[in-house]
């Protein structure tokens, strides 16, 4: 992932929103697998897509998803169904 220093050319999508000064990403929960299974858990926490975001290589509508709240529980729940085990990050 890009520093906030900038000292990388942004490549990927959250690359540019990291840079953003209205986003702060305080955590990362991810899981080890040999599937392929992002567009499924995106399919999982559908509501509220913030459209094209992430997707450039399937037929998602997004994987980008807006919340009013700390999407973490939902987040960990998706991940738990498709028998994942999540592991939840702080970014410091």
């Amino acid at each position: 992932m890009l520093s906030n220093e900038g000292v990388k050319k942004a490549r990927w999508h959250v690359d540019h929103i990291n840079l953003d000064e209205h986003f702060k990403l305080v955590y990362t929960i991810h899981a080890f697998t040999h599937n392929r299974l992002e567009c499924l858990l995106a399919a999982g926490l559908q509501s509220k897509p913030v459209n094209g975001f992430g997707c450039s290589d399937c037929a998602c509508k997004s994987h980008l998803f807006y919340r009013l709240y700390d999407p973490a529980d939902e987040v960990v729940k998706v991940f738990r169904k498709y028998g994942l085990e999540p592991l939840v990050e702080e970014i410091l």
